[in-house]
């Protein structure tokens, strides 16, 4: 983002960290690792093995270093083949990305965000593809209506939100000091 933690450190008192942690300031933070180990568990329990991953550049640490990290961790664990790409969080890079990680036995794709697997299944759309099952970290109205067969996770946004105003105001008001909050991934 560009902020810097000695930029911010004269209102470590009044401030709360969304999405995003920093050692001695309070945050609320998503499973980033968490979801995706619950999409990757979930097509493993259907039958997938050969699961391919798009995702963002590591200098996005939450949405892209953990997430792919994760991805990788799962497939070493149960000896998968991994295939990824990491272009970024857009919807047209999920579509022009998506030829890039899909194998002739590739299965299922997991998207890092909703955005890349609206990118992905226009991408699959226009190919004909309709026999790879597609997942991603988001659960967003959007893709629920226009593609409900989408496997999704649900990070916590509004659970988030209510976490870091709750940490604020008992901040403010000096009834507690800054934590750090991990809001548990569900699935969708």
């Amino acid at each position: 983002t560009g902020i810097t933690e000695e930029l911010i450190a004269p209102w470590k008192a009044s401030l709360v960290l969304l999405a995003r942690d920093a050692q001695g300031f309070a945050s609320v933070c998503y499973d980033d690792e968490g979801a995706i180990h619950i999409l990757m568990q979930r097509l493993y329990e259907q039958g997938h093995r050969n699961i391919s991953f798009l995702g963002v550049p590591h200098s996005d640490i939450t949405t892209g270093k953990r997430r792919h990290d994760a991805y990788l961790a799962f497939c070493k664990k149960h000896k998968l083949h991994p295939v990824a790409a990491l272009p970024g969080l857009a919807m047209k890079q999920g579509y022009e990305h998506t030829a890039s990680v899909i194998m002739p036995d590739t299965t299922a794709l997991v998207c890092a965000t909703d955005t890349l697997a609206l990118g992905a299944s226009k991408y699959l759309q226009e190919q004909r593809i309709e026999t790879l099952q597609l997942a991603s970290v988001g659960n967003t109205p959007l893709i629920k209506f226009l593609h409900p067969e989408i496997v999704t996770v649900d990070p916590g946004y509004a659970e988030a939100g209510r976490q870091a105003a709750s940490q604020l105001i008992e901040q403010i008001n000096g009834r507690c000091d800054p934590r750090r909050i991990v809001i548990p991934s569900t699935l969708a």
